[in-house]
């Protein structure tokens, strides 16, 4: 046993087995797997093949033999690594036994796809890249969710100034015309694409109309006033007169519903067509605002978030060198800086008024459960705007509103405790309660405009920092997440340099 131990611990029979996976894993590259079975190179691989598998069936058994199997701490399956190496090395041989028909165990054959992998137990630089890749997978679950955020972000951004930009058309007369019982409306056949921002349909003669619930000169009119099948009118569209979509790919990637709108920003956030999305939403709307959306999308979804997973696995890359250091007997202290919790709101603060309002007030901003149910309460407001739609659901839309009126009046009565608590002065200090203070008065402006009957215009828009205060409250109660903001922050900031360079 100690000269199988000290063979299969020999750095050439490592080497020779190296060398045994690299021809293997060459091997399954030219396999031709369409090819007849009697085809000279299938055989060739095939008889090789099986040698292989008997040399590595004989290095399981001589590192079982040296090592022993699984008792002891040090032995053969201990290691993550060798359970990978024996998995594969079981597989082939239960290929091998003639009398289990080859058919009903086709599933094995995806093992040896894991035979490259086995070259990771044999060279020990690959081995401490993967560990550095796996420590790093719990970290990149915060920079998961920032994605997610931002992701969300950007979606009801989307939603919420560009909803059924995809549907519009340029329309050959200026109303639709009712023949036969149903709605004819011819669409322009020699239109350049979609309508309604840079393209205007002038140069076909025609008229740019949208979806029936369209907001503004682009909804389309009935005549007499009659309305459209949309919104529960009496006669239905003719065939090929109803509003669509003119670019197949927006069935599944627009700005209708959140679904949609996510699925839009992951395919800019892996850059596969985004400038082509760019040029239909100029076309159909503001030049400008499709510019700006799409060009701070890929910056800050693409490039900056790349960056922060790549600086997460830097770091695990350090950590894990430094834990390989120690377990060396190499002691290096690191001290790594990292920003400092600053809490403003001691718990000896003076009140800025001493009366039993302030006080009481003040208690109840440092309750747990209270500040759980603002926070509870600020997550059910996102999700009520995460059901924004378009064409809009009437059966859901006025609930909805309601609901959403009801966590303002919450948000309201937040703020007014909060004032109270603090004073105007240590309200406007507070970054946390000043940025609280300007999203609700955002949001009560908004409702005054839409229940005076107006629209609320770019406004809608600031209701994404909603979202941020959500963000704001959990980072309030994560380390992790908060140290992970401040880092960006401070990315950010170095940035200042770059750009300068990158411009030059």
């Amino acid at each position: 046993r100690k000269a199988i131990l000290a063979l299969v611990q020999w750095k050439w029979f490592d080497r020779f087995i190296l060398l045994c996976i690299v021809i293997n894993s060459i091997l399954l590259a030219i396999q031709q797997h369409r090819a007849d079975p009697d085809n000279l190179a299938n055989q060739i691989c095939a008889n090789v093949d099986k040698i292989l598998t008997w040399v590595f069936i004989m290095e399981c058994v001589l590192k079982i033999i040296g090592l022993g199997f699984l008792i002891d701490r040090s032995t053969y399956l201990r290691d993550p690594w060798n359970i990978l190496d024996f998995v594969v090395v079981v597989s082939a041989v239960v290929e091998m036994i003639p009398a289990i028909p080859m058919s009903s165990l086709g599933f094995l054959r995806l093992f040896r796809v894991l035979r490259p992998l086995r070259s990771l137990n044999a060279i020990p630089e690959m081995k401490a890249l993967v560990n550095t890749t796996i420590s790093a997978v719990p970290r990149l679950g915060n920079v998961a969710a920032l994605g997610v955020f931002i992701g969300l972000v950007f979606a009801i951004i989307g939603v919420t100034l560009m909803p059924g930009v995809f549907y519009h058309q340029c329309r050959e007369t200026l109303q639709p015309k009712l023949v036969d019982g149903c709605w004819a409306w011819n669409f322009s056949a020699d239109a350049a694409g979609l309508c309604g921002g840079e393209y205007d349909c002038s140069d076909v003669g025609g008229y740019c109309f949208g979806h029936e619930f369209e907001q503004g000169d682009l909804k389309p009119s009935f005549p007499d006033g009659i309305k459209g099948p949309a919104e529960g009118g009496p006669y239905p569209w003719c065939e090929g007169s109803a509003p669509f979509k003119l670019n197949p790919e927006t069935d599944f990637v627009h700005f209708d519903h959140l679904g949609g709108a996510f699925l839009l920003i992951f395919q800019c956030m892996t850059m596969e067509g985004w400038t082509d999305l760019m040029y239909y939403v100029q076309d159909a709307t503001n030049l400008y605002l499709a510019w700006v959306y799409f060009v701070l999308l890929i910056i800050v979804a693409s490039f900056f978030l790349l960056n922060v997973a790549l600086a997460v696995v830097d770091e695990a890359r350090d950590d894990f060198e430094a834990e390989e250091e120690e377990a060396n007997g190499t002691e290096e202290e690191e001290k790594k800086q990292q920003p400092e919790d600053v809490d403003e709101d001691e718990e000896d603060a003076p009140l800025w008024i001493d009366c039993t309002p302030v006080r009481k007030c003040r208690d109840l901003t440092r309750n747990e459960i209270f500040a759980n149910i603002i926070t509870l309460v600020i997550a059910g407001n996102v999700v009520t705007m995460m059901l924004d739609t378009y064409p809009p659901i009437i059966i859901i839309q006025k609930p909805k509103d309601w609901i959403a009126r009801v966590f303002l009046l919450i948000f309201i009565f937040e703020m007014v405790v909060e004032l109270i608590a603090r004073g105007p002065k240590g309200y406007v200090k507070n970054l946390s309660t000043c940025f609280d203070g300007f999203v609700v008065i955002v949001s009560i402006i908004e409702e005054v405009i839409y229940m005076s009957g107006g629209q609320a215009g770019g406004l809608k828009a600031l209701r994404t920092l909603r979202l941020f205060r959500v963000l704001n409250k959990f980072a309030s109660r994560s380390p992790a997440l908060r140290i992970l903001l401040a880092s960006m922050v401070e990315t950010a900031k170095a940035l200042r340099y770059w750009l300068p360079l990158f411009m030059l």
